[in-house]
């Protein structure tokens, strides 16, 4: 093991009680989580940072950022907030998918087959806005399954 100097060690030692960490670990349900704890762990244990990083594949950075984060907030700091991330609006209205998707019934306005690009064609003269012919597919592909007809999914217009 590698040595690491005395007072980083010890700043961590000081603040992190071990049997909190473990009953953090014990009760941990996601593997993102656990990871946190472990780290956590391994600092109160007084594992030195560079071992750490060999052990989880963390950063030197992102330990720190970990063991801060769980002085200052405490365990709601192990959780991933990812999930709880709403992500981007849909481009389209509900009413406006159902629109799209009633339109996918038929034919498009220029004749043959739906194509992600007529799709966004479609999608930008709804909305005004300009969309990519890609996002056109992920709507033909999402919208046509949904409504169990195949559409025809090339992403290349004649």
């Amino acid at each position: 093991m590698s040595r690491q100097h005395p007072s980083h060690m010890s700043s961590y030692q000081m603040r992190l009680s071990c049997e909190e960490l473990e009953a953090h670990l014990a009760a941990a349900a996601a593997p993102d989580e656990r990871r946190r704890v472990q780290v956590l762990l391994y600092l109160a244990a007084g594992v030195p940072l560079t071992d750490i990083v060999g052990m989880t594949g963390y950063r030197p950075r992102s330990i720190r950022q970990i063991a801060h984060r769980y002085i200052k907030i405490g365990a709601d700091s192990l959780v991933d907030q990812r999930a709880f991330a709403q992500g981007a609006a849909s481009l389209l209205s509900a009413e406006e998918q159902i629109e799209l998707c009633n339109a996918l019934q038929g034919v498009p306005p220029d004749g043959g087959a739906w194509t992600g690009g007529k799709v966004a064609r479609w999608m930008a003269a709804k909305t005004g806005k300009p969309v990519h012919r890609q996002r056109g597919l992920e709507y033909l592909r999402r919208l046509t399954a949904s409504t169990g007809r195949k559409g025809d999914q090339r992403t290349v217009e004649p």
